[in-house]
């Protein structure tokens, strides 16, 4: 217990560049706090929007840490319910210690199919990409830097070969009917686009030779 007790523990608090909101709120050692590493929701906003970090209070015990992380927690809603990227409400755990195997078995058979059955459904009422004042920012962005612009061969084999045979998520799977004529009407309309595109570059390249002889003669 002595490493709880000593005074070595902080609570910083993340902020988004972008609005200056705090979206989570942390505890541990000097080099957590430095390590930009905490969850894959966390991971998305910053590298998104930009990150802050701002040590709150420290060198203080785990103990108070922990107490200190919760209230904060609390007080900011940084909770992911909130729209945070805290997915707990703080104060777990110990920091630094090492599970032994059997405490990790015993973690595990306590993570029954109920239990990720509800962590995937709050994960899905959590998504950030499903409110639009973040997602349609990024959609933005992403448009932006795609638009006009042609990928080399080498990306192009590369994605293909990604896809190949059991890499394929459709892979093995029986594809329903309905889907099947979707895609059979997709493939038939851009075949009609494709054919239509070249008409017209025809059309304009005997233009341009009809224009050109005429004003030759």
């Amino acid at each position: 217990m002595q490493e709880d007790n000593a005074k070595e523990y902080y609570v910083y608090v993340d902020y988004r560049l972008d609005t200056n909101e705090p979206f989570y709120v942390g505890k541990g050692k000097e080099g957590r706090v430095r390590l930009l590493r905490r969850n894959k929701k966390h991971q998305w906003i910053s590298r998104n929007f930009g990150i802050k970090i701002e040590v709150v209070c420290g060198p203080i015990t785990n103990e108070e840490a922990m107490k200190e992380e919760i209230r904060l927690i609390a007080e900011l809603k940084t909770f992911s319910k909130f729209g945070g990227a805290n997915l707990t409400e703080g104060g777990e755990g110990v920091s630094g210690k090492i599970l032994t195997d059997e405490e990790k078995k015993k973690i595990s058979l306590t993570w029954t199919q109920e239990r990720k059955d509800a962590a995937a459904k709050r994960m899905r009422e959590n998504n950030p990409m499903k409110n639009k004042d973040i997602s349609g920012p990024v959609v933005e962005k992403l448009i932006k830097l795609h638009t006009g612009r042609k990928r080399s061969p080498e990306e192009i084999e590369k994605c293909r070969q990604a896809k190949l045979g059991s890499k394929n998520p459709a892979y093995g799977k029986p594809q329903p009917e309905e889907a099947k004529r979707k895609n059979a009407e997709s493939n038939r309309i851009r075949a009609l686009e494709r054919a239509e595109k070249k008409r017209k570059e025809r059309e304009a390249s005997l233009s341009v030779i009809v224009n050109e002889s005429s004003q030759s003669d």
